[in-house]
């Protein structure tokens, strides 16, 4: 081969690993761009259902009889409509004030409390159960109304927390249908993937197939716990970037085939 054509060949084939870097960045880029406006269209629905529906909820620290837990000296459960029997409630919500009274910090570990019940500086979790939503309930806008619903309680429950560090499983009670959704502080944002919130939802299931909504809601809670305490562990540093790799291998590949295209001529 001549050494014009062989310097076509080196020409070649850095074309091609630096396009291949180029359309690398540009995707990334626009994922961070959509990222960002998902996030900023989904704030600006929750702050006006917060403004509506969140202040009318009560919590049952301040509204124990409202939420049906008259009497109780620690509180994180709220029945409005006493779905579950008082056991249930009882047992969900000691298991509540267990998980709270131990709960790890997740963010601001230097004073971050929740009015007189928090023990510690941990993170906190909730339950509240309704079985109206106040919205049109059609297949295709119950889930929309029940997270902004469950959002707009777990604000307003937790308002004076210096960091969003809250959760909320926010349960809508239907006969054989009722469904769960868990609301989560931003804290939570870097800690708990996609992936590890649709495991606690199948995992609830079967039990909201069944109609034992209490059981469906004492396994979100222990699936939940579990999912935040394994996700503060501390892991094994992330692997190198890809693009950082991508960029020594060009330099690398460069470097050897432009030596030997200068030994050779």
């Amino acid at each position: 081969m001549s050494a014009s054509k062989r310097f076509s060949v080196v020409c070649v084939l850095l074309s091609l690993c630096f396009s291949y870097l180029l359309v690398n960045c540009a995707a990334e880029q626009a994922d961070n761009v959509t990222e960002g406006v998902t996030e900023g269209v989904v704030e600006a629905m929750t702050k006006g259902v917060t403004e509506r529906v969140g202040d009318k909820f009560p919590n049952p620290w301040q509204y124990p009889e409202q939420c049906r837990r008259p009497g109780t000296e620690k509180s994180w459960f709220c029945d409005v409509d006493g779905v579950l029997p008082k056991e249930q409630a009882d047992s969900i919500d000691s298991l509540l004030v267990s998980i709270n009274a131990n709960a790890s910090c997740v963010c601001n570990c230097s004073g971050n409390t929740t009015l007189e019940l928090a023990d510690d500086e941990g993170y906190v979790m909730g339950v509240a159960v309704v079985t109206s939503l106040e919205e049109d309930l059609s297949v295709a806008n119950r889930t929309y109304h029940l997270e902004r619903f469950g959002d707009a309680v777990r604000q307003d429950w937790f308002s004076d927390r210096t960091c969003d560090d809250s959760a909320l499983i926010f349960t809508h009670y239907m006969y054989n249908c009722s469904k769960i959704y868990i609301s989560l502080g931003d804290a939570f944002d870097s800690l708990l993937p996609s992936q590890s919130l649709s495991s606690i939802y199948a995992a609830a299931q079967p039990s909201l197939d069944t109609g034992n909504v209490g059981q469906a809601i004492t396994v979100t809670i222990q699936k939940l716990n579990a999912a935040i305490n394994q996700a503060m562990r501390p892991t094994e540093p992330p692997p190198p970037n890809n693009l950082v790799w991508g960029i020594l291998g060009v330099i690398t590949i460069s470097s050897i085939l432009l030596f030997h295209y200068w030994i050779k001529y």
